[in-house]
C-alpha cells in the first residue's frame, strides 16, 4: 500500500510539471494515451479497494452511511461515480476472467464497468461458465457494445416473460428534482425508453426547428419546447393528440409474426422488445421494407436524393453511422452514396449508406477510397493507407460477436414461440 501511495504522489507530481505546449502532436497523443492508461490503473486499483473498504466497513465512526457516501463528500465528487467504482471492484473480485481481461489490456475499466453490474447480479439461470463465456465474447467491446450484449444476454437467461420486463421498467418510471441553485433546477426524468422519446419528440416538435441566426444550442432548443408545452398545457390549450411526431421502429417479419423475440430499434440505437412493438403495431402505420429487389428501394439513376422508403430501409441495415466504431444513432446520419454521384453513382440500397456529418466529410477527402458496395465488406482506406472496416450494424446485421448467446437455454424460458 506505501508503495502505491508514493507512485501515486510521483505520478501527480509529474502530471502538474506537464506543458502541452512545448511538444509536438505525436508527444501530445503518446502522452494521452499514457495518461489514460495510468488512469485506467488506477480506476482498477482504486475500485478494488473500495470493494474491499465496504467489505471491512470501513466507514463505520466517519457518520456516513457507505463507503461511496465517504468518498463522495470527502472528496467533494459524485456519489454515483463513487458506487460505480465499488460495483466494479466487486465484479473484478467475483469473476476472475473479468479480472484477468481487465489486467491484460483485453478489456477496459470502462468496459468492465459496463458488465459490473451483470456479474454481480447475475440472472438465477446463470452458471459461472455463462459469465464467463459473456466476458470472453465482449473482449475488444466498447462500453456501448458491451451493454448491448448484457442486454441480449440477459433476455436469453432470465426466465423472466417480456410483459412482467415491461412491467418491472414501467415501475422505475420517476421525476426527481434537485434544490435549486443560482435560480436554476436540474430534473431527472426517468421513463422506459419508449415513453423518453415520445417525449422528446413531443419537445422536438413544440420547439420548431432552428431557424437562421438561430444560436441556441440542440438541448437549449429541447428546454424550450418543454416550456411551451408546459405553458400550453397550463393555459388550457392543449387539448388533443398529433398525427406527428412519429417515432420509426423497425423489427423483423419474424420477430413480429411472434416466431422470435428479437427486439427492434429506433433510429437512434434505442432497443425496444419485441412484445412493446406488438402491442404498439395493434395501432400504428406498418410499413414493409423490402431489402433488395423491390423498385421503390432502387431508383438507380432516376433520382439523387434517397427517397423516405430507402432511408426507412437505410436504419433496418445500418443502423446508426456505418464508419468503424462510431456509434452516432442514424436518427443523426446522412444517406451518402458509396460511389458518388458525380462519378455515376446510382441512388440503390446497394450503394447508399448511412454516416454521420463529420465522417460523411472525412469520406470526401482527397485520398480516401471506398472498397466494396454498401451490403457488406465495405471497407475505407484512408490517405495515410488506415483501413477502416464498415459493416451494417442494424436491425438485420444485429448479431455480432458481441452479442453471443449462451450455449444452452435457461430452465423455464421460452425464446421462441410457434405461431
Amino acid at each position: 500500500m506505501e508503495t502505491l501511495l508514493t507512485q501515486l504522489t510521483s505520478a501527480s507530481a509529474a502530471a502538474a510539471n506537464l506543458h502541452t505546449h512545448a511538444t509536438t502532436a505525436a508527444l501530445r497523443r503518446q502522452a494521452l494515451l499514457g495518461c489514460q492508461s495510468l488512469l485506467d490503473q488506477i480506476k482498477v486499483a482504486q475500485a478494488r479497494l473500495m470493494a474491499d473498504a465496504t467489505t471491512h466497513r470501513d466507514w463505520i465512526s466517519t457518520g456516513h452511511k457507505n463507503m461511496a457516501d465517504w468518498l463522495a463528500d470527502t472528496t467533494k465528487s459524485s456519489y454515483g461515480d463513487a458506487k460505480r467504482k465499488e460495483k466494479l471492484g466487486n465484479a473484478l473480485g467475483q469473476s476472475p476472467d473479468l479480472s484477468d481481461a481487465v489486467a491484460s489490456g483485453q478489456l477496459s475499466p470502462d468496459t468492465a464497468e459496463a458488465l459490473a453490474d451483470i456479474i454481480t447480479n447475475p440472472p438465477p439461470a446463470a452458471t459461472p461458465d455463462d459469465i464467463s463465456d459473456l466476458v470472453a465474447a465482449t473482449k475488444g467491446a466498447t462500453p456501448p457494445q458491451a451493454k448491448a450484449a448484457v442486454d441480449y444476454w440477459r433476455d436469453q437467461l432470465t426466465s423472466e416473460t417480456e410483459e412482467e420486463a415491461e412491467t418491472r421498467r414501467f415501475a422505475k418510471r420517476a421525476v426527481t428534482t434537485t434544490i435549486p441553485a443560482d435560480g436554476t433546477s436540474t430534473t431527472s426524468i426517468t421513463l422506459p425508453v419508449l415513453h423518453m422519446r415520445e417525449l422528446l419528440n413531443a419537445f422536438d416538435h413544440a420547439a420548431g426547428k432552428f431557424a437562421e441566426g438561430d444560436t441556441r444550442t440542440n438541448a437549449q432548443r429541447l428546454a424550450d419546447g418543454a416550456i411551451t408545452l408546459a405553458k400550453l398545457y397550463n393555459s388550457g390549450q392543449v387539448n388533443g393528440g398529433r398525427s406527428n411526431p412519429n417515432i420509426i421502429v423497425t423489427i423483423t417479419a419474424e420477430a413480429f409474426a411472434g416466431l422470435t423475440n428479437q427486439p427492434g430499434h429506433t433510429p437512434w440505437g434505442d432497443r425496444i422488445s419485441a412484445h412493446t412493438i406488438r402491442e404498439l403495431a395493434k395501432n400504428a402505420t406498418l410499413q414493409r421494407v423490402v431489402m433488395a429487389g423491390d423498385s421503390i428501394i432502387n431508383l438507380g439513376r432516376k433520382v439523387r436524393y434517397a427517397s423516405h422508403d430507402q432511408y426507412l430501409a437505410l436504419i433496418a441495415r445500418d443502423g446508426s453511422c456505418r464508419w468503424g466504431n462510431c456509434t452516432t444513432p442514424a436518427a443523426w446520419c446522412d444517406v451518402d452514396h458509396v460511389q458518388q454521384w458525380a462519378n455515376g453513382g446510382t441512388t440503390d440500397i446497394d450503394w447508399e449508406w448511412l454516416l454521420c456529418p463529420h465522417h460523411h466529410t472525412q469520406r470526401h477527402l482527397p485520398g480516401v477510397t471506398i472498397h466494396g458496395n454498401a451490403n457488406s465488406n465495405t471497407r475505407i482506406t484512408l490517405a495515410d493507407g488506415t483501413t477502416i472496416q464498415c459493416p451494417p450494424k442494424g436491425t438485420t446485421h444485429h448479431k455480432s460477436k458481441h452479442s453471443k448467446p449462451p450455449r444452452t437455454a435457461p430452465p423455464g424460458r421460452q425464446t421462441t414461440q410457434v405461431a
